[in-house]
């Protein structure tokens, strides 16, 4: 028993030293052996030598991190390695080859208080070239087609078992001559679906992941499938033209209906690719619900690192909310509650253009959405443009469908008029806005009562009718008959009123008499004196002398009032 608690004990103390001793003897056997230089030719694809080469790896990098205090002689052996083989050394990324003293930066090294070498020699100069070369095989294996090593160098880095400046050697295949290499692109596909290495951008990740597809590696389609509701999920949409609503499309208009249809009608219940192929084509039409329905159940049937970078989003209460929300949105039948909550996440991140697009669900039962997601369209992150102008005005006019308001009516009059003025159909913009512009007179907009009055008596963008004029005006100043301050103009409709309206009925049926005595009214009044010559020519073109010698007398005094840049 004493016997084995002694065994025991000693096993215990010296557990860490004997597990450093198996890497140590791999990595000093590499180096009699040659292999190191072997490893290192990016043309040998062999398996065999791949999976040494990984394993070679792995030993640097599990001694780097086992060795202690106890290790003096094996780390005394080691330095004078590195120190007579500096070619073999020489590394793609050395951050601390230039050592002269102690970096209070670098981080993740630990004391070890060794008579034989200093502290500073130990985590200064020979763990950063440990650590470096087990760097160095791991992405000589990855150039070579081993994406075992691109799991277990990526879970390295981000369980801390190798410092993380080191990550520059593998960041920068990015920019070196790879691009024709599938297992690089897959590599670097996962550093930009996962936010620990860089700054996350699943629309990169995707591009990368379809660079590798010819791997044929078991997990890329979790990886697309994962990047895809990543990327549908937090991409700000900067396109107004890929919202539907804002451009009379069907909402649920699919892109891959044809071959989803094809595969869910073979699909077995163990068949985890083509689950993965769905929940793809499901994501990037945009419907979460079942993209996220086929990604949960693939990863109940095969492991992916994929599947962990998922559940780590779950962990975050934002994107674990957005999560539980789109997975019960139906597009197809949308709960309108989940659609409103859905479309408050995406506002309260900024991206008023998503919120939009799940606001617009909700339109039918609560139109008022429709005047929120103007005022999305209107501090969106994007150019104020024709198209954003065409964008709002639409939205307005879907609320005049719901709701009819003179002020809403009014406001797109003012948009259709004021907008894109150097646009080549601004003339045709301005002729709809009148329809506009009549369409809130007759709702009772006051303001729009004038100026409707004015274009018809203009006939700027609008056909000349004085018959409505008159009818405007009256309705104008009508507003104001209870109010003792009012514009001259309503002079002949509210002193005069049912003189004027007499004389207007009328004149507009024939009397000459009356068009005689309408004009002569009208033309005392400084804004409405055009109109006044219109009704004393009807006189006069019937044969009223007294209207004739009025409306030559008063033509050219308007003529001279015309030259002198007066209007009316």
């Amino acid at each position: 028993m004493i016997q084995k608690i002694c065994v025991f004990t000693f096993v215990f103390i010296f557990s860490s030293c004997a597990f450093s001793s198996n890497d140590f003897s791999t990595v000093m056997s590499s180096f009699d052996n040659g292999d190191n230089n072997q490893y290192q030719k990016k043309s040998n694809k062999d398996k065999n030598n791949l999976e040494s080469t990984r394993r070679l790896a792995t030993a640097y990098i599990n001694l780097a991190n086992s060795l202690s205090s106890r290790d003096c002689n094996k780390l005394k052996q080691l330095y004078n390695l590195i120190k007579t083989k500096k070619a073999t050394f020489a590394l793609d990324y050395e951050p601390y080859s230039d050592y002269k003293g102690k970096d209070s930066s670098v981080s993740n090294y630990k004391k070890f208080g060794c008579n034989t070498l200093t502290d500073d020699e130990i985590n200064y100069n020979l763990l950063p070239k440990l650590f470096g070369k087990g760097v160095s095989l791991y992405k000589t294996a990855i150039l070579n087609g081993d994406t075992k090593s691109i799991a277990i160098l990526l879970s390295s880095f981000k369980l801390k078992k190798i410092p993380f400046g080191h990550f520059i050697t593998i960041a920068s295949l990015e920019d070196e001559d790879f691009n024709d290499n599938p297992y690089v692109n897959f590599l670097i596909g996962q550093l930009y679906i996962d936010d620990y290495f860089v700054n996350k951008n699943p629309t990169k990740a995707i591009e990368y992941f379809k660079a590798a597809e010819d791997i044929h590696v078991h997990d890329l389609w979790y990886y697309l499938a994962f990047a895809k509701m990543e990327e549908i999920i937090e991409s700000q949409n900067e396109s107004l033209s890929k919202i539907p609503f804002l451009n009379d499309e069907n909402q649920n208009k699919t892109n891959h209906a044809d071959v989803i249809k094809q595969i869910e009608d073979k699909l077995d219940p163990n068949d985890y690719p083509s689950m993965l192929k769905l929940s793809f084509y499901y994501a990037d039409d945009e419907k979460l619900n079942r993209a996220i329905e086929y990604f949960g159940i693939a990863c109940t049937l095969e492991a992916s690192r994929a599947c962990e970078l998922y559940k780590q989003q779950l962990k975050q209460p934002k994107k674990n909310k957005i999560y539980s929300l789109l997975r019960k949105f139906d597009k197809n039948n949308p709960d309108i509650k989940v659609g409103v909550a859905i479309a408050k996440w995406y506002e309260d991140l900024g991206k008023n253009l998503t919120a939009i697009n799940y606001y617009s669900y909700a339109t039918d039962k609560d139109p008022k959405l429709l005047l929120k997601m103007v005022k999305l369209l209107e501090t969106a992150n994007i150019e104020f443009s024709s198209e954003l102008e065409m964008a709002i005005i639409n939205t307005y006019i879907k609320y005049d469908s719901y709701i009819d308001n003179a002020e809403i009516k009014y406001k797109i009059f003012e948009l259709y008029f004021y907008s894109s003025r150097s646009s080549d159909s601004v003339l045709e913009k301005q002729k709809i806005s009148m329809y506009w512009l009549e369409k809130a007179a007759e709702a009772g907009h006051v303001l729009a009562k004038l100026e409707i009055a004015d274009e018809y008596k203009s006939g700027r963008y609008i056909k000349q009718d004085f018959t409505k004029t008159l009818y405007w005006y009256n309705s104008y100043c009508n507003e104001f008959k209870e109010n003792e301050s009012y514009v001259y103009t309503c002079s002949p409709f509210i002193e005069k009123e049912k003189e004027t309206s007499d004389l207007i009925t009328k004149a507009n049926n024939g009397d000459m008499e009356a068009q005689f005595n309408l004009g002569k009214i009208l033309y005392d009044d400084v804004a409405l004196y055009t109109t006044g010559l219109y009704y004393l020519k009807l006189a006069a073109d019937q044969g009223h002398k007294e209207a004739k010698s009025y409306y030559h007398r008063y033509e050219r005094r308007y003529k001279l009032m015309r030259s002198m840049n007066f209007s009316g």
